[in-house]
């Protein structure tokens, strides 16, 4: 799926979403202001929409965004933190007050994130600050695991 698409989106729930709300692929994409096309390759896998578009499409199903998303048994990360609050890294970083560049470091797990950040970010996306922790610990260990050498 493309990298703008939102982290952790689940096709599958989409469609069961869909299907449980009672409502057409066309009606969706009517409800949620989208073209019908890209509802189309959302349900198939084709591609992922951004948090943004996957926040209208859970309004427009009665849902959460959340519910659209299907958290990796490795962990939640901050961009399924970010996903489920339907914002972009532009949008979040903008609402918490940092730099798009550093929030994106931060989420690639290149860059700590200051107490102060989690405790914003926390309150934009209404998540505990103690997931927002623990979901940037995964992205820094997740950073440190790729970048470590490898032994022969």
């Amino acid at each position: 799926m493309p990298r703008s698409g939102a982290a952790g989106f689940s096709p599958a729930r989409l469609r069961d979403a869909r299907i449980q709300a009672g409502k057409s692929a066309a009606q969706l994409a009517e409800a949620a202001g989208i073209p019908r096309p890209d509802v189309s390759k959302y349900e198939a896998g084709r591609a992922a929409p951004p948090p943004p578009r996957l926040a209208a499409l859970a309004r427009a199903l009665s849902t959460t965004t959340a519910a659209l998303l299907e958290i990796p048994p490795a962990g939640e990360r901050l961009a399924h933190i970010r996903a489920a609050a339907g914002l972009t890294q532009s949008q979040l970083a903008s609402q918490v007050g940092i730099g798009l560049k550093r929030y994106q470091l931060a989420e690639l797990g290149r860059r700590p994130l200051s107490a102060t950040d989690i405790a914003a970010i926390s309150t934009v996306t209404a998540v505990p600050a103690s997931r927002v922790r623990a979901a940037h610990g995964r992205d820094i260990a997740g950073f440190n695991a790729r970048s470590a050498p490898t032994g022969e």
